[in-house]
């Protein structure tokens, strides 16, 4: 029950693990869009292979011989092991010398000498006579034995006999008391004889004496037993048989009688054998009791004989008892034998081959037989080692490991095989299939296959016929299975890509080059350096490309490199240039005639050559061709300044003037080097035109530092101006960035011009400068260096150069530290406008404020900077950034004045007219006064001919000119306030003209009304389109609103002006006494006028006597101007 239980569990994982493997595969194979019998088929094939694995795990397991069991280590066993490793190396070499030994004899002619003979292990207990009983066997072959050269034991004796090897073991290696180095030793032959010989040991000789086994104790026989079962089972691990044991009782004459018997004997039967072999196995004491019975009965029955041949011999009576002496090893023989050859469930049973008793060499009997005198030879030993034990060959039998190793190894090599079988069939199939099914898609090919000679559209057709290969390729490409032989598919893809080749180079590329050849060649040396740049870097593209198609690139290769550009050579095939560059990419690609690919190569080469020879070798068109086509941003002032307006003519660096530029430079002439076949002489023409590219570079850098400073005009608006003048002192600044940029982009090249000079010091002093300690260590070892150069004579001129660099690096960090401080100041308006105050009010050379402070840091700045590039560009890099603060914060300045000037003068004219305005904001303590001689002081100042404005570096606060004109009348002002305590009245006479309107209008007006409003009465002039005249008094006083009503049809139409300026802002409107009104003047009466078609109306009238009463009411009207300074 428990066996049918263990095969039905390892036929259900069995079964769980193929339904595993074929769901695995069907999932697979619908993932990626294949038939769910080829995932089948895909888990059949990976079932196949593991069996395979499985199997050849199997036999290399078995080839190397299963490990032989170790006993667990303690330290001192490994400290053993340790000790004894020459030990194990020496067990190496004597095996090496005994197989040496071998292959030197004629054995070699049977084959393996290793296997021509069998091989027997002689095991036994310490004492038991094996050297001897071999060695008294007098069967050694006359062979040279191998010689052991150590001064220890040899690890054992080799005995090469006419028909068997003997390995003579040391009889520590089956006791009980060996030491682990003696086991190891052990485990290492084991470990030689499974490697160097294909058959396994033939048998193990097992020796014990008989005066072991009745003088050894119960317990001392069973570990020697245990012992030798240990060592037996461990070499049948190594091997696939059951090693047949033959059990030789050794020293039994030391039986009472033994040798009484052999003088008895007969010579010739002590060379026989006693003993026998088990035929049938059997419990090993039944065997022992058994035989030790038998040689008792026949001892018993040889008495009287030979009794009868020694009557006169004094040994009777020990012959006589010789059958009970046999009895007396039984105990001893069957506990020895059932311990070492006892059945157990855990391990193999070794074969108990047969029992043997033999006995040491006696001397020969004096008499008439002796031959040889004195002799002595062993007995029942010659026959049983020379013929019995060589020709038991039937006794070696397979093991039950080894016999189930085989069964289940026949099953997994049947069952791989037909699931391989099975998975080659479905493979087989899913091949052909795919193969038709790329055979099918070609259909689709045939309506878009190009004719010959056809160019109007070629290059299209060619295009969707160049997509349909490439699917094609694809669908080959993503064949993931072995194709088993079935390559149509591959064969006619190879036939597609060359009819696409050929047909690409008659309805495309000839075409394309007898274009350029007869028309773009020969303008070419006259044309624009970007069209001829572009023309010949099309040729030397073209010609990259087809040097790396000879070295077998795919497409996806090619499509890396600079492609050339036909956009210019499109003629009449009717394709973008990037279809075009595709189509050539794919055509030499997969052009497989190299020869014609090398005249094309050789042919562009040519062309390219001539091309450079029409302009005398010159590259200066490389930057024009780059500016236009390479793609390569230039600088703008945007980089730095951000903002976001725009202006016309802005400072820029070209896109081939900056780092990226230089890189796509070199690579460009990369290209053209890699082109052209002569090297040397393009490298001189390189050299001289990177030296003309490197002064354009600095031209470029040095024209866009020296207008830097347009980059504030790309700023709105206050928030855009902050926001710059926030990072104005740091390496964000546009200022510091471009400085930084400089150094990054030019300012490693060799041989600079003077200019860079100045911008890599201003560089390297602001550097110094933003670390303190940079600073004091420098003006430390400056004064160091001093004092050390001031002792010594003739020193002078190094002291002043070091004392200047000092005072430099100190103006550095002041004028770094004063910018902090106004970009600090920058985010506050009120404390901006006192920085601004105070610096407008002192003197710069001695002011305290940071302004000047800063004025003069940059001043010292300036001075120790190298002026090789001029003072313009010193300028713009010290001065640049506190000029732009400067700017801000008198922008900042002025809108807190513009904010004052409100809140101080405007806001207290609210709901006043104009007399009580001007009472107010021009008396003697008017609020304009309070204004000028509070915020407005540090900014203005006065002297005969009115006020003006201070100025700081040569610029004013930005006021505006009003403020001063409206300053500068302020004595008429304050006449005409002090005349506005007398009454004043001032006739107007008017006289009213009639009203027109366009002429088309189906209705002309028919009635104007004039009213002014006075002391609560009203003066009018009602004008009926016949003429009228009336005098209107006006008083500032008492006047107030004047109503103009006009009337046309039904409608009437008003204008009002409001306010005691009402009369003037009239006389003002109808200046010179005409004044036409648009229809849209009237919204409300917009679309009735519309409908009568009136667009105009213009009132006319005659006035006099205005003069003095706008002259007065300008004087009076005391109106401020609303904006004083232009702010943001």
């Amino acid at each position: 029950m428990q066996a049918l239980r263990g095969t039905f569990g390892t036929s259900l994982r069995w079964f769980l693990t193929g339904t595993l493997l074929f769901l695995t595969g069907c999932a697979f194979a619908l993932v990626v869009a294949w038939p769910w019998w080829v995932g089948a088929c895909l888990a059949l094939t990976t079932l196949g292979l593991a069996l395979g694995v499985l199997i050849l795990v199997r036999f290399w397991r078995r080839r190397r011989g299963a490990p032989v069991a170790e006993e667990p280590e303690s330290a001192d066993t490994r400290a053993a092991l340790e000790a004894k490793d020459a030990d194990l190396r020496s067990v190496e070499h004597w095996f090496a010398a005994g197989v040496a030994a071998l292959r030197r004899t004629q054995l070699k002619r049977l084959g393996n000498p290793l296997d021509a003979l069998p091989w027997y292990l002689v095991l036994g207990p310490t004492g038991a006579g094996k050297s001897t009983a071999l060695k008294e066997a007098r069967l050694a072959a006359p062979i040279p034995e191998p010689t052991w050269q150590e001064e220890s034991a040899a690890p054992w004796n080799w005995s090469f006999l006419e028909r068997a090897v003997l390995l003579d073991l040391p009889g520590c290696y089956a006791s009980a008391t060996g030491s682990a180095a003696h086991r190891h030793k052990w485990h290492r032959l084991v470990a030689l004889l499974a490697r160097h010989r294909k058959k396994p040991v033939n048998g193990v000789l097992l020796m014990v004496g008989a005066d072991h086994l009745w003088e050894a104790t119960a317990e001392q026989l069973e570990e020697d037993a245990l012992t030798v079962r240990q060592r037996i089972d461990e070499l049948m691990g190594s091997g696939r048989v059951r090693i047949p044991v033959y059990l030789v009782v050794t020293r039994c004459d030391l039986i009472p009688g033994f040798g009484d018997l052999s003088r008895l004997l007969p010579p010739g039967r002590l060379g026989e054998p006693m003993g026998e072999l088990v035929r049938e196995p059997a419990a090993p004491n039944l065997v022992v009791a058994g035989l030790v019975e038998a040689l008792q009965e026949r001892l018993r029955s040889l008495r009287p004989v030979l009794l009868a041949r020694a009557a006169a011999d004094p040994a009777r009576s020990a012959v006589f008892e010789l059958p009970e002496a046999f009895g007396q090893l039984q105990l001893g023989l069957e506990n020895f034998a059932g311990h070492c050859f006892g059945t157990s469930p855990y391990r193999e049973t070794p074969l108990l081959r047969g029992i043997f008793f033999t006995a040491s060499a006696l001397e020969a009997a004096p008499g008439p037989d002796a031959s040889a005198g004195q002799r002595r030879c062993g007995l029942f030993l010659h026959d049983l080692l020379g013929s019995l034990i060589p020709a038991d060959q039937a006794g070696l039998r397979h093991t039950e490991s080894w016999l189930r190793w085989r069964r289940g190894t026949w099953r997994l090599a049947l069952g791989g095989t037909l699931a391989l079988s099975l998975a080659l069939s479905g493979l087989l199939t899913f091949s052909f299939v795919k193969n038709l099914e790329v055979l099918r898609s070609l259909g689709g090919l045939a309506a878009v296959s190009p004719s010959s000679g056809s160019t109007p559209g070629g290059a299209a057709r060619l295009e969707r016929f160049r997509q349909g290969i490439v699917e094609v390729e694809a669908q080959n490409r993503a064949w993931w299975l072995p194709r088993l032989g079935l390559t149509a598919s591959l064969k006619v893809e190879e036939d597609l890509k060359g009819r696409y080749c050929r047909e690409f180079r008659q309805t495309v590329l000839n075409p394309l080059d007898e274009q350029l050849q007869s028309t773009a060649e020969p303008a070419l040396p006259s044309s624009s350096d970007a069209d001829y740049g572009r023309r010949v870097m099309y040729l030397v593209r073209r010609a990259n490309l087809v040097r790396q198609a000879l070295l077998v690139r795919t497409p996806e290769q090619l499509a890396r490199l600079p492609q050339p550009d036909f956009v210019p050579l499109q003629g009449p095939t009717s394709a973008s240039g990037v279809q075009l560059a595709t189509l050539y990419r794919y055509y030499i690609a997969w052009n497989r005639d190299r020869g014609a690919v090398g005249e094309e190569l050789a042919r562009l080469q040519g062309s390219v050559k001539r091309q450079l020879a029409a302009r005398g070798g010159r590259l200066e068109w490389c930057l024009a061709y780059l500016e236009q086509d390479g793609g390569i941003p230039g600088v703008t002032l945007k980089e730095f300044w951000g903002g976001s307006r725009e202006f016309s003519a802005a400072p820029t660096v070209a896109g081939p003037c900056t780092g990226q530029g230089r890189q796509a430079v070199a690579a460009l002439l990369d290209e053209l080097e890699t082109t052209l076949p002569d090297r040397q002489e393009f490298a001189r023409t390189r050299g001289a035109f990177l030296t003309w590219y490197q002064g354009k570079r600095w031209e470029a850098w040095y024209r866009f530092a020296a207008q830097f400073g347009q980059g504030s005009r790309r700023l709105a608006g206050r928030t855009e101006w902050q926001q710059v003048a926030a990072r104005m002192a740091t390496d964000q600044g546009p200022y510091f960035a471009l400085v930084n940029r400089i150094e990054r982009e030019v300012g490693t090249d060799g041989q600079a011009p003077d200019w860079l000079a100045t911008v890599r010091e201003f560089g390297r002093i602001r550097r110094e400068a933003q670390t303190t300690a940079g600073v004091n260590r420098m003006a430390e070892t400056g004064k160091l260096v001093l004092t050390t150069v001031r002792k010594s004579a003739g020193q002078q001129a190094g002291a002043e150069r070091l004392e200047a660099e000092v005072a430099t690096a100190r103006a550095g960090r002041d004028y770094l530290e004063a910018l902090a401080a106004l970009a600090a100041a920058s985010a506050s308006r009120s404390e901006s406008f006192r920085l601004l105050a105070q610096a407008y009010q002192e003197d710069p050379a001695t002011g305290t404020s940071s302004l000047a402070g800063a004025l003069r840091a940059a001043a010292r700045l300036k001075k120790g900077l190298p002026q090789g590039g001029g003072d313009t560009l010193a300028a713009t890099l010290v001065s640049g950034p506190l000029d732009y603060l400067l700017g801000y914060l008198r922008r900042e300045g002025a809108s807190q004045l513009q904010e004052l000037w409100e809140e101080q003068v405007l806001a207290a004219t609210q709901g006043l007219s104009g007399q009580q305005a001007a009472a107010l904001l021009l008396g003697p303590d008017g609020a304009v006064w309070r204004f000028v001689k509070g915020p407005a002081a540090p900014f203005l100042t006065a002297s005969l001919s009115g006020f003006r404005l201070r100025e700081l570096t040569g610029a004013s606060l930005p006021i505006d000119a009003a403020l001063l004109r409206y300053l500068g009348k302020g004595v008429e002002t304050r006449a005409a306030v002090a005349a506005l305590a007398k009454p004043v009245s001032y006739p107007v006479g008017i006289r009213g003209l009639p009203t027109d309107s366009n002429r088309d209008a189906k209705v002309r007006p028919h009635a104007t009304r004039l009213e002014l409003l006075c002391s609560g009465s009203s003066q009018q002039l009602v004008n009926q389109n016949y003429p009228v005249a009336r005098t209107f008094q006006w008083s500032p006083e008492n006047c107030s609103d004047v109503t103009l009503q006009i009337e046309v049809g039904d409608l009437v139409l008003t204008r009002h002006y409001p306010g005691a300026q009402g009369l003037p802002d009239f006389l003002r409107d109808v200046q010179g006494g005409r004044r036409s009104f648009p229809a849209h003047e009237f919204p409300s009466e917009q679309q009735a006028l519309k409908r009568l078609g009136v667009k105009t109306i213009t009132v006319n009238y005659q006035i006099t006597g205005s003069a003095p009463l706008l002259r007065q009411a300008v004087v009076l009207s005391g109106q401020a101007p609303r904006v004083i300074a232009q702010g943001w």
